[in-house]
């Protein structure tokens, strides 16, 4: 079973896994600020993933949930589009698994820190804003787009 990732909002966009150890997932504090686009290294999780959920929290109306089941054998991926140029990008394989990369804007590489809290591990942007839009694709259909809450945005990649 594969270890869930949740992707969200806190001011900047974060990536945290949920496993039996400290949630480590260091390729993405690799960035090479001299790519085009400047980047992370990926981050390859083995999965099986078998689902994506969106949710949106919106100061006025209730909240909202997007939930996409990926079919067995079928590829998929995501893009989180942060304020000030910053994207997480999600990859998937038909095995389910997940490569997953921060990408910056031309002359702003995307700025990973590494957080820990009981030896438990988080991966913050530090220098993205606010999540502002979600595309979801999966078993080859069209794009899905949630455009993110004022208050709070969060991705959810579970097996």
């Amino acid at each position: 079973m594969a270890d869930p990732i949740i992707f969200d909002c806190g001011g900047s966009t974060r990536v945290k896994k949920f496993d039996n150890g400290h949630g480590a997932m260091n390729k993405l504090l690799d960035v090479d600020p001299n790519a085009n686009p400047p980047a992370s290294a990926t981050q390859h999780e083995n999965g099986p993933y078998t689902r994506i959920r969106v949710v949106t929290i919106d100061y006025n109306n209730p909240p909202v949930l997007s939930d996409f089941a990926i079919n067995p054998g079928s590829a998929f991926s995501f893009t989180i589009n942060s304020e000030n140029g910053q994207t997480v990008q999600g990859d998937g394989d038909i095995n389910g698994a997940c490569d997953i990369t921060v990408i910056g804007s031309p002359n702003n590489p995307p700025i990973v820190e590494a957080k820990e809290l009981i030896k438990k591990r988080r991966y913050v942007v530090i220098n993205a804003g606010a999540i502002n839009r979600v595309t979801v694709t999966v078993n080859g259909g069209p794009q899905q787009v949630t455009n993110a809450a004022h208050l709070y945005t969060t991705l959810m990649l579970t097996g």
